[in-house]
């Protein structure tokens, strides 16, 4: 609607994860070092949360196309509900088995296990391993979660051939902690948390998207503008996106080119945000 009034080449606030907008906050830059860390050294488990639209998904793919040449990714953005739809997605993702019909999707859980079983064997033998990288692991059953901590026993010259990324929502904090997956959660090597954009990188933010998506620089945020956004979006990039969405409507509607406070306002308006400021400590603390 408004790209050509802007001279956008498209809408630099979309909401759905898109790599070439990808924004290296300091809590994004320090989690993705420490799990590129941790595959490097052979870690089995590290788990990683933060609430929803902190950009966990983007995360995930980055850290999957950034592994080295002998760590395999394993990307399974949609939670398995069964140990066959683990395995199945798994192999898949691996390009081991088609994601169309095929007659390994109604295989029994032994066949699809030493399916993937053997590959790892080959791996192995190769010094190489599978990075599992698993989105909203929130939504795993205890079952599922617990035979992935079977999955990650696989050793091979003594090397682990498959290591395991669980990406979630704070509340995957407290389904670790359930009595029944104690053995999984004593595993876990790095816990990480993403943060929320701080107000000076919200601003960060804002200017990076528009230059991705702006090649001319014709429209602003001026820095009560970004400001606003930030107070009414909590520093929340998913928020960050519908509320300057909205502002630059807003702006088109004005036949502006200057997104200000009084614009962001409007935009505002009906959205029903009114977040606290966040509860801001070093990122630091996140690991353990």
């Amino acid at each position: 609607m408004y790209e050509h009034h802007y001279h956008f080449t498209e809408k630099p606030f979309g909401m759905t994860p898109d790599r070439k907008y990808l924004y290296a906050s300091p809590s994004h830059t320090l989690t993705l070092a420490a799990l590129q860390g941790a595959v490097a050294d052979g870690l089995c488990f590290a788990a990683v949360t933060g609430d929803v639209g902190t950009g966990k998904t983007t995360l995930c793919r980055t850290l999957a196309e950034q592994l080295e040449k002998k760590s395999l990714p394993a990307l399974l953005l949609n939670p398995p509900a069964t140990e066959e739809e683990l395995l199945a997605q798994t192999l898949a993702s691996l390009g081991l088995l088609s994601r169309e019909a095929d007659p390994l999707a109604a295989a029994t859980r032994p066949a699809l296990a030493s399916a993937l079983q053997d590959f790892l064997q080959s791996l192995g033998s190769l010094g190489a391993c599978v990075v599992l990288i698993a989105d909203e692991a929130q939504h795993l059953s205890p079952q599922v979660l617990d035979y992935v901590r079977t999955l990650a026993g696989l050793v091979v010259n003594g090397q682990p051939v498959i290591q395991i990324v669980l990406v979630g929502q704070p509340s995957l904090t407290a389904l670790l902690r359930a009595p029944e997956l104690r053995q999984l959660d004593e595993r876990l090597a790095l816990r990480c948390e993403l943060e929320p954009l701080g107000a000076d990188d919200t601003a960060s933010y804002i200017l990076h998207r528009l230059a991705v998506a702006d090649t001319t620089r014709s429209v602003t945020f001026t820095a009560d503008a970004c400001q606003l956004v930030h107070r009414h979006s909590g520093g929340v990039p998913r928020m960050v996106n519908l509320i300057c969405h909205r502002a630059l409507m807003a702006g088109f509607a004005a036949n502006a080119l200057t997104i200000d406070a009084p614009l962001v306002a409007s935009a505002v308006e009906g959205l029903e945000l009114t977040p606290p400021e966040p509860e801001r400590r070093s990122w630091f603390a996140r690991f353990r």
